[in-house]
């Protein structure tokens, strides 16, 4: 692991709130810097129940910014380093209402029910 990793790791751990994935699924972390600090991160890994496919586990920003386009130009490099690969994500809509992914032309495949969650007290 190395440099890049480990800030990856701890900007996920701050600003992200399931943290950073397990290390062992983790192939790539794709960031945008501004002043040399990571402001947005996407984090590439395997799926967890399926090793041979991709999926994007983490999307994040920095508290108190916006970056128009930043997402577009994470996923662009993506997509580059992934050529012919099936890319999935999910959103957990309890944060957010999913629509990034829209934006970035994912297909829905399907919504679930809401299910429990575990919250901070």
């Amino acid at each position: 692991m190395d440099r890049n990793d480990h800030e990856a790791i701890s900007f996920l751990n701050k600003y992200h709130i399931q943290g950073s994935p397990p290390i062992s699924i983790i192939l790539n972390h794709y960031a945008l810097y501004y002043n040399g600090l990571i402001v947005s991160i996407f984090t590439v890994g395997t799926h967890h129940r399926n090793p041979n496919e991709i999926v994007i586990s983490r999307v994040c920003i920095k508290d108190g910014y916006r970056i128009i386009g930043g997402s577009n130009k994470i996923f662009n490099m993506i997509k580059q380093d992934y050529i012919n690969t099936n890319i999935k994500t999910w959103s957990d809509n309890r944060w957010t209402e999913g629509n990034l992914y829209s934006y970035l032309n994912f297909k829905l495949d399907k919504e679930t029910k809401q299910d429990y969650s575990y919250v901070y007290i």
